[in-house]
C-alpha cells in the first residue's frame, strides 16, 4: 500500500487542486527532518537551545543525535564538557517528551493503547 498516494487521492477528493500544493513528498518530508535535525545539532554545540516543535519527527531527530554523539571527537568533547552534557540531556528530554505526548493523545482518542497491526488486544 502506497500510503503516500493514498493520501494524495483523499486530499485530491476533499479539495480538488489543492493537494498537489499540500502534500510534500515522502523524500521531501525526510530532507526536512534531517535539516531540522541537524540545525537543532549546530544549536545545541553552539550553546543556542533549539525549537522543539509539536509536528516534527522526533524519533528521527533522535537517531541523528545519537548518530552524532558516537562519533569519537564528539564524545570527547560531551565528556569533557559539562554544559554541553546539560544541554544535550535537555534537549533529549524534550524530544522524548513530545513522543511521549504524540502517543498519549492516540491513547486520548482510542482510549487504550494502539496493537501493532495484525494482533489482538489482550482480554
Amino acid at each position: 500500500l502506497d500510503t503516500e498516494q493514498l493520501l494524495l487521492v483523499a486530499a485530491e477528493q476533499i479539495m480538488p487542486g489543492a493537494a498537489e500544493r499540500i502534500m510534500l513528498p515522502k523524500d521531501t518530508a525526510s530532507a526536512r527532518a534531517m535539516e531540522g535535525a541537524r540545525q537543532a545539532i549546530t544549536e545545541v554545540y553552539s550553546g543556542v537551545p533549539p525549537n522543539v516543535r509539536p509536528g516534527d519527527a522526533h524519533e528521527m531527530q533522535i537517531q541523528m543525535f545519537q548518530q552524532w554523539l558516537q562519533q569519537p571527537d564528539i564524545a570527547q568533547k560531551v565528556q569533557t564538557d559539562p554544559a554541553l552534557q546539560g544541554r544535550i540531556e535537555t534537549y533529549l528530554q524534550q524530544l522524548q517528551m513530545q513522543i511521549s505526548q504524540k502517543q498519549n493523545a492516540e491513547i486520548g482518542r482510542l482510549g487504550t493503547a494502539p496493537t501493532p497491526y495484525g494482533e489482538t488486544a489482550a482480554a
